[in-house]
């Protein structure tokens, strides 16, 4: 709970005295945060960085199935993202939920952080939660037409609904989204 405390901080020193005496790496505070969960959410890079290399793991998972990369997104902090690529942290990984990295990035818009997970985590695509939400859905209701592009190039399919019936194409227009409706009716969507 030390080094977690610590982290939270972002105080390297404080993070480096602590991370020597003997400490539980992986140690979860009464949230059921990890030190480097709690950095990944406050973008404190640098002490994230000082925890992967001492050996924390990377893919530890709350309660709720969440990793320190669905944190990272989650709070928008695409460098603490990277970071944790980087070091391997799975991109695929699904919270109980079955909310992906990928998921988060495109719910979020994070573009940058997107290109970089399909690379990784190509399968992610595809995927959808529990409730039937999906990457192509999130970016076109966002109007990302660079982002709905890259997802239908990466073979989700244009009508691809989510939970509730509500295609890409609905989302789109709710928002007048017109860039994206012109895309997806172009790549074949049913205007039902």
């Amino acid at each position: 709970m030390a080094l977690v405390a610590a982290a939270a901080t972002g105080d390297m020193r404080l993070v480096r005295r602590t991370l020597s005496s003997d400490c539980d790496l992986n140690a979860l505070n009464s949230e059921g945060d990890s030190a480097l969960m709690v950095a990944a959410k406050r973008n404190h890079v640098e002490v994230m960085t000082l925890l992967l290399v001492s050996g924390v793991d990377v893919d530890l998972r709350r309660s709720d199935g969440s990793t320190a990369l669905h944190l990272a997104i989650a709070s928008q902090h695409a460098r603490a993202a990277k970071l944790l690529l980087d070091f391997d942290a799975d991109a695929a990984v699904a919270t109980n939920a079955g909310v992906t990295p990928l998921l988060l990035a495109a719910e979020n818009g994070l573009s940058k952080l997107i290109k970089l997970l399909v690379k990784v985590a190509p399968q992610s695509v595809r995927t959808a939660s529990k409730d039937g939400s999906n990457v192509l859905s999130f970016a076109a209701q966002a109007g990302q037409v660079e982002t709905v592009k890259m997802f239908l190039d990466a073979g989700v399919p244009v009508d691809l609904s989510n939970g509730v019936g509500r295609t890409p194409l609905m989302y789109a227009a709710g928002k007048d989204r017109v860039d994206v409706l012109k895309l997806l009716l172009a790549k074949g969507a049913v205007p039902n």
